[in-house]
């Protein structure tokens, strides 16, 4: 690679109203996928490809974000904060961390996904062509209806946005939410609200249609977390690969100084926690801290329980995740739910 990147930003100040009523007062970023808050899945990842100093950008909830890492260094990495009021957009956004970003390439991620993605290697492809920007793209056809289409050309070139096309594309991905851009993009950026696919690529393709590409990783997993639905599917599928034993969720929670232990066939238990006697376990299953179990109780498969949740007696949960601190009562029966609290969310999986 002839140059490292050693600086990212993660955009993190949206409502995130599509996972109402829970981020009314959990941020975003801080709701927890596999009992681990989203966001660190994202630092992981920059972490992995080299990344150290990271600018988090902020508006909805923004104490609650700062706390968390004032509380604690999450992965040894520097965070740096900027405020948006009102709320800039992801172009807006990007353009107000400029002083932090100017002299540098770096990596703009979103908050909402969970992937293995691998970013050093898009990095070594965007400086191998110059690139002004780089998307990082996933091909899976099962799910690209889903997802607007991001067509490239058979040299990498980014030739279609679902509002722009400069060509036909020979092929098309789905966008992970991560960018690698060159300095010289605060250039076409705006200091108001706008987004980065209707502002900066637009004029990039343009004026640059040689030097902004999109790279596929087709050995990728990657999971959105952005809606109800797909947030549930996300942490059934990274419950799967836990069972396996995904270096990704393994090693991040190695990191995290938080490891689970499978104490019974396929029932994950935070390191230092007990199984209850009177729960019926069917993996797989993952608990956290401190929950409290009534008497005749049923788990999984597939249920994810936070810490300090209480099952009362006589429930049963199936393909369900519990937040922190949920609450079911007794002879509650849940299944494709997200529990927050004592509310239980309809979360009907993908099909």
């Amino acid at each position: 690679m002839s140059a490292k990147i050693k600086k990212g930003m993660i955009l993190s100040a949206g409502l995130g109203t599509r996972l109402n009523p829970i981020t009314q007062s959990i941020p975003k970023p801080l709701i927890s996928v596999l009992n681990t808050p989203n966001i660190l899945y994202v630092l992981f990842l920059l972490k992995r490809a080299g990344i150290r100093d990271v600018v988090i950008n902020l508006f909805h909830l923004p104490k609650k974000i700062e706390q968390f890492f004032i509380e604690k260094n999450y992965l040894g990495m520097n965070y740096f904060f900027t405020h948006e009021d009102p709320v800039l957009g992801t172009g807006g956004g990007l353009k107000n961390a400029e002083p932090f970003l100017k002299d540098c390439t770096f990596v703009l991620a979103n908050c909402d996904f969970v992937s293995n993605v691998d970013i050093a290697k898009s990095m070594e492809r965007h400086f191998i062509k110059r690139s002004k920007a780089s998307m990082i793209l996933i091909q899976d056809d099962s799910r690209q209806h889903l997802y607007s289409k991001v067509g490239i050309g058979a040299d990498e070139t980014l030739v279609s946005l679902p509002k722009l096309q400069t060509k036909n594309a020979d092929r098309f991905g789905i966008f992970t939410g991560i960018h690698i851009l060159d300095s010289m993009v605060f250039g076409f950026l705006e200091s108001k609200p706008c987004g980065i696919n209707d502002i900066l690529y637009p004029r990039l393709m343009k004026e640059f249609s040689g030097a902004v590409h999109a790279f596929i990783d087709h050995t990728a997993f990657w999971c959105d977390t952005g809606d109800l639905p797909a947030f549930l599917q996300t942490n059934r599928f990274l419950l799967d690969r836990l069972q396996q034993q995904d270096p990704l969720i393994t090693d991040l929670l190695k990191s995290l100084e938080t490891p689970y232990i499978e104490m019974a066939p396929g029932v994950w238990v935070e390191e230092g926690e007990l199984l209850p006697g009177n729960v019926t376990f069917i993996g797989p299953v993952l608990l956290g801290r401190n929950i409290s179990f009534g008497n005749s109780v049923t788990v999984g498969p597939f249920a994810i329980l936070g810490e300090n949740s209480v099952v009362g007696d006589h429930c049963t949960v199936t393909d369900s995740v519990l937040l922190n601190g949920a609450e079911l009562g007794s002879g509650t029966k849940i299944s494709h739910v997200v529990q927050f609290k004592n509310i239980s969310l309809s979360a009907k999986t993908i099909v």
